[in-house]
């Protein structure tokens, strides 16, 4: 996903929402810069104490962001 810049788009232009070789699907996709809800869905839960260890830290750095930016983190391990 791309969110545009209010001010418009970036340096590059649309050169940045591409992915050259990867299919359509895997795309940017543009939204609008307002008026939207914006919900930031955690990591999910993995095998492995240290993977779990990685992915709960992870997690708690995106919520800090999320919350930073005025969005709602949705923690799937809730």
């Amino acid at each position: 996903m791309a969110i545009l810049h209010p001010k418009g788009l970036p340096v590059d232009g649309i050169r940045n929402y591409t992915s050259g070789w990867l299919p359509p699907v895997y795309h940017g996709t543009s939204m609008r810069a307002e008026g939207v809800p914006v919900l930031w869905v955690g990591l999910p839960s993995i095998r492995g104490q240290r993977s779990t260890s990685d992915i709960l830290f992870l997690n708690e750095l995106f919520r800090a962001r999320a919350e930073k930016a005025g969005i709602v983190f949705v923690d799937v391990w809730d």
